[in-house]
Parts: C-alpha cells; structure tokens; sequence
C-alpha cells in the first residue's frame, strides 16, 4: 500500500484552514475544554474527521506523525498552529486576494446596476415598458 504524501495532506488542510470560517483555535478548543493547550491523538482524529475534509486514516496518521513527532499521543496546540500558519508571502497573497475579489465586487455591482439605471433615465412614462424609439435612444448613447 501507498504511504500518503504528507505534502499533499499539509496542503489540503491549510488550503482548508485558510478558506474555512472556522479557525485553529475554534478546532483544537471544541476539544481541549480543559485549556491544557494538548489532546490525545483519538481527539486529533475526530476532531479531524469533523472538518469533512476527506482525509483516510492513514492520511490522518501521517498527519499526527508530523505534528507530533515525540509519539506522546498528546497533540499540542502550538506545534499544531506553529506548523500550519501562514507565512507572510501567504498573507500578502490573500490580502491581493481579498483586494481583487472586493474590487470585482463593486465592478459587478457596478454593472449590474447601470442597465437598471439606463432603463429608468430613458423609459420616459415609467410604464416598465419601452417603445422601440426609447431602445434605440438607450442602445444609441
């Protein structure tokens, strides 16, 4: 059988760590309510089962052989955040990211309200309804 690449399974779950509303601290607390700051292994793996992300058991076990390399079946948070935060090449991209993403916003708003405005400046009567004449002044300015 084919061991699960760990580059692979870092990937998937900071790719879902970046883009989920829930953060690490929201994951690893559900499970720590005593705010000890480690959970056991088993806790690790529901805890990783609840994101739905998709991941196997081996993935998984992959997954706690990089976080937890002592083999103390204990998962400590900050080796844990400390693995899977972002760097600052990270940040800036999603920063850009979230820039363009709110500009497109605004440009689609733009957009989608401009025909709206049209319509209304050149439906004379405001009936909601165009004659021809009224298009051929919208289509032509």
């Amino acid at each position: 059988m084919v061991e699960p690449n760990l580059a692979d399974i870092h990937s998937k779950l900071k790719t879902y760590l970046r883009t989920s509303s829930k953060t690490l601290v929201q994951v690893f607390g559900k499970y720590d309510p005593d705010n000890t700051g480690t959970i056991s292994n088993l806790e690790f793996k529901e805890a990783i089962r609840t994101l739905n992300i998709g991941f196997t058991s081996r993935e998984i076990d992959v997954l706690i052989k990089y976080i937890e390399p002592t083999r103390d079946n204990r998962i400590n948070y900050y080796d844990f955040a400390h693995k899977f935060k972002d760097t600052h090449g990270d940040r800036q991209v999603l920063d850009r990211t979230r820039l363009r993403i709110h500009k497109l916003k605004d440009l689609i708003y733009q957009f989608l309200l401009s025909p709206k405005d049209a319509f209304h400046k050149y439906n004379d009567d405001r009936s909601g309804k165009m004659i021809f004449a009224q298009f051929q002044n919208l289509i032509n300015t």
